[in-house]
């Protein structure tokens, strides 16, 4: 599959739009006259507006003269994808619909110009992303980056509002799979691209779950709630995330333990814990009202307690997110 670069004509007219359909309240009513490449009436076109909130989706099928009616939800800006043969086609440039009181309406004429395929390389493959979550929802305006293990290389992109992308890597190298979370790049997965391989183009599934993010690299004096100088760089990197990054994101910092010591000692030792990291974001700035601290003792295990190995991972803090992403 080649990378298709929609190149679209789009001009805003001032009459009101007309249309069978009725708007409510927090919809606006878009009217359309879709012309193809050669200038004609798009005839019979399946045209769709793609919302930041996926609910928000619309799409309807042109008439003979090119015209289709579209809702759209105030407060929201979309793409207007046309689904062609080839190929969505998208403009790249969102329309925003604003939030005012009662139904608006608008005129658009847009002209889609064609379709520039990106030719092929030897040396490189075009990955169609799509990330979701691992129910399965899909997640607009991720980020994702596939980082080189060898090269230090990266090649990044970015999910529209159906959490789909495309991202053109180099053979011969083995990527590590991140997206930016609130505390910076995550790691999720990797993917093997042999330089031998044939293939032009393939397809990457990322899932992950975009509620909870543990935090790596957070250590406390052994049987305590006492937080080592080391830990700071980490809660640093929060602490910018939630004030430049996600600056209205609600979080709970989520403390677990392994088994070792009982089930009373464990859930105060979490609670404390989490408390004390709650404390570090407070005293950096970040309101009260923004985090909360829940300790769950080792209800909550992540791997077997039998192994050294799997009490190590059981004994994480993690940052679970409550609301407040730019993305809902």
């Amino acid at each position: 599959m080649f990378r298709k670069t929609a190149l679209i004509a789009l001009a805003l007219l001032l009459a009101p739009a007309w249309s069978m359909l009725t708007a409510s309240e927090d919809q606006a009513l878009l009217h359309f006259k879709v012309l193809g490449p050669n200038g004609r009436p798009l005839a019979g076109a399946n045209i769709a507006l793609e919302g930041q909130n996926p609910e928000h989706n619309f799409s309807g099928n042109t008439n003979d003269a090119g015209e289709v009616d579209l809702l759209a939800a105030e407060g929201d800006s979309y793409f207007v994808v046309w689904n062609s043969p080839d190929g969505p086609q998208k403009f790249d440039q969102a329309i925003p619909v604003a939030r005012a009181p009662g139904a608006q309406e608008g005129k658009f004429q847009i002209q889609f110009k064609g379709a520039k395929k990106e030719a092929p390389s030897p040396t490189s493959i075009l990955l169609d992303v799509k990330v979701t979550n691992f129910d399965g929802r899909s997640i607009p305006r991720a980020k994702i980056v596939l980082h080189g293990r060898k090269s230090g290389r990266e090649f990044t992109g970015t999910t529209d509002g159906a959490g789909q992308t495309q991202i053109r890597v180099e053979k011969g190298e083995t990527y590590d799979i991140r997206y930016l979370s609130v505390v910076g790049p995550y790691t999720v997965d990797e993917i093997d691209l042999p330089a031998k391989s044939r293939a032009v183009s393939g397809n990457l599934h990322v899932q992950y779950d975009d509620n909870t993010v543990e935090l790596k690299n957070i250590y406390f004096e052994t049987g305590k709630a006492t937080l080592k100088k080391s830990s700071f760089k980490e809660l640093d990197q929060l602490v910018y995330g939630m004030k430049e990054v996600e600056p209205k994101l609600v979080v709970e910092i989520a403390g677990h333990t392994d088994n070792v010591g009982g089930e009373e000692y464990n859930m105060k030792l979490s609670q404390s814990r989490a408390e004390s990291v709650r404390d570090y974001l407070l005293k950096k700035g970040i309101a009260a009202d923004r985090v909360t601290a829940v300790g769950y003792g080792y209800t909550q295990p992540v791997e077997d307690n039998s192994t050294e190995a799997g009490r190590a991972r059981n004994r994480r803090t993690e940052v679970r997110i409550l609301g407040g992403k730019s993305s809902d």
